[in-house]
């Protein structure tokens, strides 16, 4: 399925786009799939072919900071309390992956570890820390075991 989103960069940190940034080697060579937008804040234009809209931001995100380092943490959600349960690849979908990207940036900027980040996830969402739950497998469309 091909998703359509943009992902950004609203930058805490203050960095400025000089010529040897890696915000301004983002801009002139972005991934596969995705075109700065020109105006106002960072944001990349991205069509990306995923099962899910979350795999799919989560493939450029990633890509994103393995290539450059920066941690893009925004999909231009504004009503973040506002809730659909429209599916994996609607309007909730796009608040999960927004919350997600804030979560992880902000955790980043506490000091917080990916392996500290995903220790949570795993704890809260299958009441386990250890990597393969018992029974844990991948996307389950009755949702997450409460």
């Amino acid at each position: 399925m091909d998703h359509h989103f943009t992902l950004g960069l609203d930058d805490h940190e203050g960095r400025g786009v000089s010529q040897s940034s890696p915000l301004h080697a983002l801009m002139t060579s972005p991934p596969a799939g995705c075109v700065p937008l020109a105006d106002g804040p960072f944001f990349l234009e991205c069509h990306r072919e995923a099962e899910s809209l979350l795999e799919g931001v989560a493939d450029v995100a990633g890509e994103v900071r393995a290539r450059y380092g920066l941690v893009l943490n925004d999909l231009g959600v504004v009503k973040l309390q506002e809730w659909s349960e429209d599916g994996l690849n609607g309007f909730g979908a796009e608040t999960v992956a927004q919350h997600l990207l804030l979560a992880i940036y902000r955790a980043g900027l506490l000091g917080y570890t990916a392996e500290d980040l995903v220790r949570f996830i795993r704890t809260v969402a299958v009441g386990s820390s250890s990597p393969d739950p018992e029974g844990a497998e991948g996307h389950q469309s009755s949702g997450l075991p409460s």
